[in-house]
């Protein structure tokens, strides 16, 4: 009876252990998936600035052109 209470007790130290480890993974994926929305959000402003400087640039240069003549 004791070697089963033994080997009860130990199977649940493990099973915590492995809900723990589970806890701790799920966890950091939330964590990383906030992260992630976090960047594509940036990732999405740094395109609308690189898009208005390429459209100024493109004035400008355009504007030289054509004070040119070419």
């Amino acid at each position: 009876m004791q070697t089963a209470k033994t080997k009860l007790e130990k199977a649940f130290v493990r099973l915590e252990g492995a809900i723990g480890d589970k806890v701790l993974s799920a966890e950091k994926t939330n964590e990383l998936g906030t992260e992630l929305v976090v960047l594509q959000k940036k990732i999405g402003q740094l395109r609308e600035k690189n898009k208005i400087a390429s459209n100024r640039l493109d004035g400008t240069i355009h504007q030289i052109r054509k004070i040119l003549g070419s």
